[in-house]
């Protein structure tokens, strides 16, 4: 038995095999921006401390997506309503 289709807003569906694949992808995304980050900053609070985030923002302002700095190892991907 498979798992429930997710509804999206425009109508139809996508199975949550899909929404996992697309979440991991965006994480790995924002991970590639804080290590590209980290190797070209001089600062030692991105370099040693790790103190900034990077994430991918929808146009309103909120986020989709950051990587795992500063949050402990975290990570997370956030659906909005009507998102």
């Amino acid at each position: 038995m498979g798992a429930a289709p997710v509804e999206l807003p425009g109508g139809g569906d996508v199975e949550d095999e899909d929404v996992a694949d697309v979440r991991s992808r965006l994480v790995a995304i924002t991970d590639q921006m804080r290590l590209a980050l980290q190797s070209v900053s001089g600062s030692p609070t991105v370099t040693e401390a790790s103190d900034f985030f990077t994430g991918i923002y929808r146009p309103d302002g909120a986020f989709v997506t950051m990587g795992h700095q500063v949050t402990g190892g975290t990570s997370g991907v956030w659906r909005t309503r009507g998102s």
